[in-house]
Parts: structure tokens; sequence; C-alpha cells
């Protein structure tokens, strides 16, 4: 699927990197969800995400040209404040391609290819539901934006 970033689609984005910048998911939330959910796979199935508590406060939502979804929060992590970044397509069980999410990270001012073995931070992918069934699948990036100080976790 295309997709297209405009000034108006970079403008919603960074309208909304700002809001959940505002509202950062506290260290302590990150770590009991992190224990909930197995940090090594590749893939969040739906089962672990039902399991594990809800992170919703302070997500940002972007509707993209051609039924592209944004997701936007901020969360405490160990290694500084990350940008978590989550997109779908729209279409059951389809995921984004590299280069939409790779196009959605660049408007956010974001560099790095997620292909890349070199990437800073960490790309998963998570099932969810549509219209209450499973089949939905979004590709998950998370990245620091600002390093934590030396000292301070």
């Amino acid at each position: 699927m295309p997709l297209l970033i405009g000034l108006h689609e970079k403008e919603a984005l960074a309208a909304a990197m700002a809001r959940a910048r505002e509202q950062p998911l506290p260290l302590d939330v990150v770590v009991h969800r992190a224990q909930a959910i197995d940090q090594a796979t590749n893939t969040v199935t739906l089962a672990e995400r039902k399991a594990a508590p809800s992170p919703r406060a302070g997500v940002q939502n972007v509707a993209l040209p051609f039924g592209y979804r944004v997701a936007i929060s901020f969360e405490e992590q160990p290694a500084g404040m990350c940008l978590h970044l989550s997109m779908s397509s729209g279409a059951k069980g389809k995921l984004p391609a590299p280069e939409a999410i790779n196009m959605v990270l660049e408007a956010l001012g974001i560099a790095g290819d997620v292909r890349s073995a070199e990437f800073a931070g960490r790309v998963w992918i998570e099932e969810f539901e549509i219209d209450g069934k499973s089949g939905g699948h979004a590709l998950n990036v998370v990245a620091i934006t600002e390093p934590a100080q030396e000292g301070h976790a």
C-alpha cells in the first residue's frame, strides 16, 4: 500500500508527538507491563497484550492516507525518554512496509532504517483486535529520544 506524507500529515504527526510527550508513561508502569510480555520476542500476541496492563494514557492517534493508523506515546525507560510508535495498515493481516514506518519516523525527526542492525531502537509486531476479532497487526518501534543522564536511570 502506498503512503503519502505531506505537510498536513507532518503537522498532525508533530502535534500528536508534542501532546504525547506531555504525558509520558512512568517507568514503573513500563516495567510492570514489560514483566507481562516476553521482551525477547519479535511478535507480541493478543493473549500477551490482554495479560499486560493497558498503557493507554498519553497515547495520541493519527490517521494517515490509505488507511494507515499511527499511535504515538512516550515512555520512561532506564535508557532515557523513548518514543513508542505503533503503526497499522488498516487491512486485516497486513503490516505496514518498513519503508512506511521509516517515512513516519523521518517525519518525526527520528533517523535510521528499522531494517538495519544499526537502528537505535527496538522493533516488533503486535497483534490486536479488529471489530472484536483477532487479525490486526501493527509494527511497533521504541526509540530513545532523550538519553538518560549519567548517574540517573
